[in-house]
């Protein structure tokens, strides 16, 4: 007999997720999750639920998830026996369902999570509060480097950079010695300051340190103000030409095959073109067409906002320009 399980969110949009379940040794309201549309994508690090409205699905024998639903307000999966059916999928990794659950992306915790891609990548996501009132969601990454760990763009903002340095410590165990922003923006580089006192190295493009006015500053990587690649450790980063700021820069992670396009890249969980105040609105599809010509191989895609997927997203986004 297939099991119910609920998990516990708050709405707002929406992000595909295919499967969560639980690891020994975390509490009872903390689930591991597993995005839709990554090829390759690992059990995310362990998320704390907040109570709230939840999303409600089953679990077929084999360990898939079925039939997924929203359902109404639900207490934390903190049943033994719904805990223990969970468990038992720690055997091996459950293949993904046909049927794709859904949970919306503000309903995950405030604050901060880490969610490893591949071996040795994690995504990192950061929340701020709009001048609105609406949370909005930044991502990054954290690439493994030999024995230390490089940041793709800071937390958004400084507080969120001093937590972030905490989690990364606590879950994953390396310092981060260098950290790149990719542009001038306070979802990239708000947290420089706190990045600097910690003595991690931070770079950027040429255009970058020119555009970020006062306050802590990247160092220039040489080269980056036109159309070039430079190495860094085993990433590559890549100017591709002006396109959501007149800065932005690309990561490529070769061993993983994993693309970080920043806010350069567009997510359909979050429609449109996005903050468009410092876009060159006609060179944004010249210079993402650039990065899907250059990426071929790539697998995985990670915007600067929503949810990640293939190489489809650089597609998605040269045709926000053609309409």
């Amino acid at each position: 007999m297939p099991v119910s399980q609920t998990a516990v969110w708050s709405p707002e949009k929406w992000l595909p997720i295919t499967a969560f379940r639980a690891r020994r040794g975390v509490p009872t309201n903390r689930v591991l999750i597993l995005s839709a549309g990554i090829p390759g994508a690992h059990w995310v690090t362990s998320m704390p639920l907040p109570t709230g409205s939840s999303l409600e699905t089953t679990i077929a024998p084999n360990g898939k998830f079925i039939r997924p639903g929203l359902a109404g307000r639900a207490r934390l999966l903190s049943h033994p026996l719904l805990l223990g059916c969970v468990l038992a999928l720690l055997a091996g990794p459950p293949a993904l369902a046909a049927d794709v659950a859904t949970v919306r992306p503000e309903s995950l915790p405030v604050g901060l999570s880490i969610q490893a891609l591949r071996p040795g990548v994690w995504l990192h996501v950061s929340w701020m509060t709009l001048a609105n009132g609406r949370r909005f969601p930044a991502n990054g990454l954290i690439v493994r480097d030999g024995d230390e760990l490089i940041l793709v763009d800071t937390a958004w903002g400084a507080d969120n950079t001093t937590d972030l340095l905490a989690l990364i410590e606590s879950e994953l165990g390396l310092p981060v010695s260098t950290a790149i922003v990719t542009h001038f923006h306070d979802d990239s580089m708000g947290g420089t300051g706190v990045l600097r006192d910690r003595g991690i190295a931070v770079v950027g493009g040429p255009l970058t340190r020119t555009l970020s006015g006062d306050g802590p500053l990247p160092d220039a990587i040489a080269g980056l103000d036109t159309v070039h690649a430079v190495a860094l450790g085993n990433i590559e980063i890549f100017y591709p030409g002006p396109g959501h700021s007149e800065d932005n820069l690309v990561v490529w992670v070769p061993g993983a095959k994993v693309l970080f396009g920043s806010c350069a890249v567009r997510s359909p969980t979050f429609p449109g073109r996005g903050n468009t105040a410092d876009a060159d609105l006609e060179n944004w599809p010249v210079a993402i067409a650039r990065v899907r010509d250059r990426y071929r191989d790539v697998e995985l895609v990670v915007p600067g906002h929503g949810a990640p997927g293939d190489a489809a997203l650089l597609s998605h986004t040269i045709e926000l320009f053609s309409e």
